[in-house]
Formats: structure tokens, sequence, C-alpha cells
């Protein structure tokens, strides 16, 4: 599970925890292993095709993608990206959110200089 290579490593928090009860370690309370528990008992619902896409980019070494979700409020945009972000870390990537919250300056207007900034920060 701690392999350097990320293709090794498990892709989800539950393939985490079917290893390790493979291996016979107990877990302490099973809702601190199942994602879907800690969202409230929600599955990741509608989204999956979506999820498949980002897995995909984040499965792509040496590429950088934007990907935009778009819709009304309560879609679950920000279930699907909290789901993203944790196979991304588990893949040794990183999702960077640049949200905008009504009321607020349209993300356009700042995208340019963000971008500037995560392509400075990033490794070479």
């Amino acid at each position: 599970m701690l392999s350097p290579h990320p293709a090794e490593r498990p892709r989800s928090a539950r393939e985490v925890v079917t290893r390790l009860e493979e291996i016979g370690v107990a877990l302490p309370d099973p809702a601190f292993a199942d994602p879907a528990t800690r969202a409230g008992g929600l599955d990741l619902v509608g989204r999956r095709q979506a999820l498949e896409r980002i897995e995909g980019y984040i499965a792509q070494q040496h590429a950088a993608h934007f990907v935009v979700l778009a819709g009304p409020r309560g879609a679950g945009h920000t279930r699907l990206l909290r789901e993203a972000a944790g196979l991304a870390r588990l893949a040794g990537r990183r999702i960077e959110f640049l949200g905008s919250s009504p009321g607020a300056l349209p993300l356009s207007p700042r995208l340019p200089a963000r971008l500037r900034l995560l392509a400075e920060a990033a490794p070479p």
C-alpha cells in the first residue's frame, strides 16, 4: 500500500479497508474507514462518469489538466471534488480548487493569475 509507484497503491479508501481486512487488521470503527459514511452516508450519486474521467487525468503522469465543474448549486460539485482530491493524493498528485461563490468576482478574471502562480510553484 505504500509503494513508491502510484499505480501499485490502492485507488480508494474502500480498497485500503479491503486490503487491511485481508491481512487481518481490525479497524476500530467501520465509519472511519468508509468515505461514504464520513460524507453523511451518501455515495457519489450520478457522478461516476465524471469521476472516472478525472481519474484518467490523475493517472497521466507528467501532465496537468484543467477541469471545469459547472452547474446549479447543490448538484454535488464539492463532493465530487473531495472524492477526486482523495484519489489525487493517493496517486501523489494534487487538485487545486479555484472556486467562486455567489456575489464574488467571476472566476474568469482571476484565472490567468492563479494559473501562473500554480505553474511557477510546480516542481520541474
